[in-house]
């Protein structure tokens, strides 16, 4: 038995291969007989020249200052920088620091 008929492929007018190798060549005649690319090219080109013919030049417009800055919320004193003391990290097996008697894991590690 051919694998062939064990499918069951519709019945169609049209091929249902691709067989380019074979149509290829064909389509690429066609393409140059109709200028194809060539066409396609002059038409980019329309179209380019059209949006540059349609763009608009615009002057930097310079803003006028409406409102005077004034000064910041913070004083000298607070715009100190602070920094941060580290404390000792509690390990997970550690004796908890509240004083439970248990791991910091099963106490206020959870």
């Amino acid at each position: 038995m051919d694998y062939k008929e064990t499918l069951h492929m519709p019945k169609t007018a049209f091929e249902m291969r691709g067989n380019l190798t074979k149509k290829e060549p064909g389509f690429q005649k066609r393409w140059q007989d109709e200028k194809l690319y060539e066409k396609m090219l002059e038409n980019i080109d329309k179209y380019i020249t059209l949006y540059l013919l349609r763009a608009e030049i615009r002057q930097n417009v310079e803003r006028k200052q409406v409102v005077k800055p004034t000064g910041t919320n913070r004083s000298d004193e607070t715009s100190k920088v602070h920094t941060k003391v580290k404390k000792e990290k509690i390990g997970r097996n550690d004796p908890c620091p509240c004083g439970s008697g248990k791991k910091y894991k099963q106490c206020c590690g959870r």
